[in-house]
């Protein structure tokens, strides 16, 4: 079947995220793997040469091959969808009703709004959840990898509202060592700034609705701020605007004093202050949450195009889907590699030359002893490395894994290799010159060392005696 490579095919979404941890619950060993996963994976995989696209698109074309026609990602997107729509009507309606339960009645029919309560409760408490916000992240958040409040309120609707949401599959999306905690936390948090969105746009309703259907006045009251301190704070809020020269507080000096202090402005300027107002609900209440939306969905969809899969099991499901069994070595010349044999093995390179062609399809262009090079030879060494076309295979033996030389190994290595494949063939032990099998625990710790890298472009093989080709 030919791979449908234009479109959505190409590209992760939560919805395929979500389809994919499902498939893997059991993990990798338990996925069945057979021939036609494996072409569609190789198709897919052949329309690039960055390792890391290969693996996205690889993965992506098999779990199009697999998924449910209504999976586990479809009900948890419509759940978030859901969630979303339900929260933001309920924002919205919480926005009128607070700012009807702001406005005051006075004797003689007189309604009032209370300026610094009005900026204190509709602005002020956002802010200060906000920055409360930002400083849990900063200080626990961020290390512990904990959701916050909010977004612990919304996954919970979510998992209700969206099919009932498996619990131990939800919790394996907001895990941290999984790989797509990012791309489901950006969702929650563009879903919350949303709700926030709503909450604003209320907010600005009910205060248009009091001026339009009531006669509506302000005052602000203090016993410790002077008139003039109060202007200049007034001033400092509308600075975002007061280059336009309209909507700034009107002149609080000239207002009309009571006998218990009580600083009322109603006729002959009510318009200053509810334009003032309505500016300070729309700059510093609704334009902060529309920037906040539009940073979480471009974070969302970054993190979604930069899914590595370099966890164990998303490495142990590719080396499987990528297992293509070739019987017969490459026509013509292939694409040539530098072997690094780490420490001196003795292995013979025409020993590994069929299994190189036949399993990884690639020739020796040129050969090194990482451990033993002169100067001259490291120099000659680095220069081959770096224009190798198909990268470096590293010839390790199953036994000799030391961490921490092949970390400094690989790194050096990787300064001059920055994209293309590292590969670490893992050996047994070499009798006359020829390698054997790595014993399978030997293989094992190479792994899970190579794994840690978190490259997607270094792979690790295990050496294996190959079968007669046929003529």
């Amino acid at each position: 079947m030919p791979l449908r490579m234009a479109g959505r095919q190409t590209k992760w979404r939560l919805e395929d995220v979500v389809d994919f941890e499902a498939l893997l619950a059991g993990g990798a060993e338990g996925v069945a793997v057979d021939g036609r996963d494996r072409a569609v994976v190789v198709e897919a995989a052949g329309k690039t040469r960055n390792e890391g696209k290969k693996r996205r698109w690889g993965l992506r074309a098999w779990l199009e091959e697999r998924r449910e026609e209504d999976g586990p990602g479809r009900r948890t997107v419509e759940g978030l969808r859901l969630v979303g729509v339900l929260a933001g009507v309920l924002a919205f309606l919480a926005g009128i009703g607070l700012v009807r339960g702001l406005l005051q009645e006075f004797e003689g029919g007189r309604r009032m709004f209370n300026i610094w309560m009005f900026l204190g409760v509709t602005v002020g408490l956002q802010w200060l959840i906000l920055l409360g916000g930002a400083a849990g992240y900063v200080f626990v958040r961020q290390q512990s990898g904990a959701l916050s409040l909010g977004q612990r309120v919304l996954g919970m609707l979510v998992r209700r509202m969206g099919g009932r949401v498996d619990g131990t599959l939800w919790r394996s999306l907001v895990e941290r060592g999984l790989g797509y905690r990012s791309a489901l936390v950006w969702r929650l948090a563009r879903m919350a700034q949303g709700v926030a969105v709503a909450f604003n746009v209320g907010l600005m309703a009910g205060f248009f609705g009091c001026l339009w259907v009531l006669k509506v006045g302000f005052y602000w009251e203090s016993t410790i701020f002077k008139p003039h301190t109060i202007q200049g704070f007034g001033e400092a809020v509308a600075f975002p605007w007061a280059w336009m020269g309209k909507a700034l507080p009107p002149e609080i000096e000239a207002q009309r004093f009571d006998l218990l202090h009580q600083r009322f402005y109603e006729d002959g300027g009510g318009e200053l202050w509810w334009a003032y107002l309505m500016m300070v609900l729309v700059v510093w209440g609704l334009l902060p949450r529309l920037v906040l939306w539009v940073i979480c969905w471009v974070q969302g969809r970054r993190a979604l195009a930069g899914l590595e899969f370099q966890e164990v099991r998303h490495r142990e499901l590719w080396r499987r889907l990528m297992g293509v069994q070739r019987d017969l070595p490459t026509e013509g010349p292939a694409d040539g590699v530098v072997l690094l044999d780490v420490g001196g093995s003795g292995v013979e390179t025409g020993a590994l030359r069929e299994f190189l062609l036949r399993e990884l399809r690639v020739h020796p262009e040129h050969r090194y002893e990482a451990a033993v090079l002169d100067a001259d030879r490291e120099a000659e060494a680095w220069e081959a490395i770096s224009k190798a076309p198909l990268g470096v295979v590293f010839l390790v033996e199953g036994w000799a894994l030391s961490p921490k030389q092949m970390d400094a190994l690989y790194r050096r290595v990787r300064e001059r290799q920055a994209k293309r494949p590292l590969r670490f063939l893992v050996l047994g032990a070499v009798h006359e010159g020829r390698p054997g099998v790595p014993a399978a625990e030997d293989f094992a710790q190479w792994k899970n060392w190579v794994d840690g890298l978190r490259d997607p472009s270094a792979e690790v093989v295990a050496y294996r005696e190959l079968e007669a080709v046929e003529e």
